[in-house]
């Protein structure tokens, strides 16, 4: 449903979802499944974490004051004020869709599901604007470094089919918006492509498989990992197999015998 000149803020917390899996995690599936499901989920929330939660709740309550003023944020914030701006920059492009005939919708941290397989997925969007033009645009306010990165779309694409589920809309574009401390990008994509997206995602999910390779550089699950293990035990001898799992010359030494076995 698509509710006419309104704007929306999170009023349910999401944990209130029995069981579900996060967009943020759902990425960990392309390259292997291994990094998917050996998650720690008792360990600590870290540093990073807590300061990115802590701006995120900056942002939605300088939203707020936003749509109560009918005015931007001109105030700069003494820190981060990266945060401020993103907030501005979302609130412009909120303001087309909003004081229109058409119905349009502007959510703001809102809770969204939808299903991959047979797996329920869940997750916040920092924001949310579909309106007159037929353009869903999925807003993703990052606070660390290296934000850019292709699984940092990935998330967004699952955002975007949650959105279309979520609100029952087939938008005739897709724009996807990341927002850092060091700039935005933006991505166009098509339903179509989403569509395709998450019937390689479902693929994954119906079929689980281990895949070794130079992902596994950037895993932090790999010192869990049998197949990981395994493979270690094929080509690295005894003593630098256990160096594998807090050397990484060592594992770069696997992932170039990875690729001389691929080459051969």
């Amino acid at each position: 449903m698509i509710f006419k000149h309104t704007y929306h803020f999170n009023s349910i917390k999401l944990e209130e979802i029995m069981s579900f899996i996060r967009p943020s995690k759902l990425t960990d599936l392309v390259p292997c499944y291994g990094s998917f499901i050996l998650e720690d989920k008792d360990a600590p929330t870290n540093d990073a974490a807590k300061e990115g939660s802590r701006l995120h709740s900056v942002a939605e309550d300088l939203f707020k004051k936003c749509f109560k003023q009918k005015n931007i944020i001109k105030t700069p914030l003494e820190k981060n004020d990266y945060v401020r701006k993103y907030v501005n920059y979302v609130f412009k492009e909120a303001l087309d869709q909003l004081y229109i005939k058409e119905p349009c919708f502007v959510g703001i941290e809102i809770p969204m599901k939808g299903y991959f397989f047979n797996y329920l997925i869940a997750g916040t969007s920092d924001a949310v604007i579909y309106g007159k033009d037929k353009i869903l645009r999925i807003y993703d306010l990052k606070t660390g470094r290296n934000m850019f990165s292709e699984q940092t779309w990935l998330q967004l694409y699952t955002y975007a089919l949650l959105a279309m589920e979520t609100f029952r809309i087939k938008p005739d574009k897709i724009v996807l918006n990341i927002y850092t401390r060091y700039g935005k990008a933006l991505r166009d994509v098509s339903v179509e492509f989403l569509l395709r997206y998450k019937n390689e995602v479902c693929k994954r999910l119906e079929e689980p498989y281990f895949n070794v390779g130079k992902h596994c550089a950037k895993c932090f699950q790999f010192p869990k990992c049998k197949v990981v293990r395994d493979f270690c035990s094929k080509v690295l001898t005894e003593k630098d197999k256990e160096k594998f799992l807090t050397n990484k010359e060592v594992f770069f030494r696997l992932i170039n015998q990875l690729n001389k076995e691929s080459r051969d």
